[in-house]
C-alpha cells in the first residue's frame, strides 16, 4: 500500500498496528491508514478476514476508523488489546528518516464498543 500510494501526495499515510487475543493466543496486524481532506480516512491492509483489511475512505476521523476496526475484531471473536499509531510516512521514497512505528499506544483492554 505504501508503494502504491507514494505518488499520491494529497494523501496522509500512517501505519496502524493492532494487538489482539483469541483464547490464549496473541495476534498482531498492521494496516496503512490513508487520509484525504475531501474523502476522509480509510485503510489498506491484508487479512484472511475481509473486515480486517480494506476500509473505504469514508471515516470523518481517525478515531472513527479505529473504532470500526475494533468492532470488526469483536465480530471475529478477538479481544483488542492495543492499537499503535505511527508517525506519517514521507512521500520521498529515498528518505533515510527513521520510522517511528509506535508513536502512540492506545490501551483497549476492558473497552467495549458494543
Amino acid at each position: 500500500g505504501l508503494y502504491l500510494t507514494n505518488d499520491m501526495t494529497n494523501l496522509l499515510r500512517l501505519p496502524i498496528s493492532f494487538k489482539s487475543r483469541l483464547k490464549r493466543r496473541s495476534y498482531r496486524h498492521i494496516v496503512l491508514a490513508v487520509y484525504d481532506k475531501s474523502l476522509g480516512w480509510g485503510a489498506l491492509g491484508i487479512s484472511r478476514r475481509s473486515t480486517l483489511m480494506y476500509k473505504p475512505m469514508k471515516f470523518p476521523t481517525l478515531s472513527a476508523l479505529v473504532q470500526d476496526y475494533q468492532e470488526s475484531y469483536r465480530e471475529s471473536w478477538h479481544e483488542l488489546l492495543a492499537v499503535y499509531c505511527a508517525l506519517p510516512f514521507t512521500h520521498n521514497s529515498h528518505s533515510d528518516v527513521p520510522i517511528k512505528w509506535k508513536a502512540l499506544r492506545l490501551a483497549c483492554e476492558g473497552i467495549d464498543v458494543a
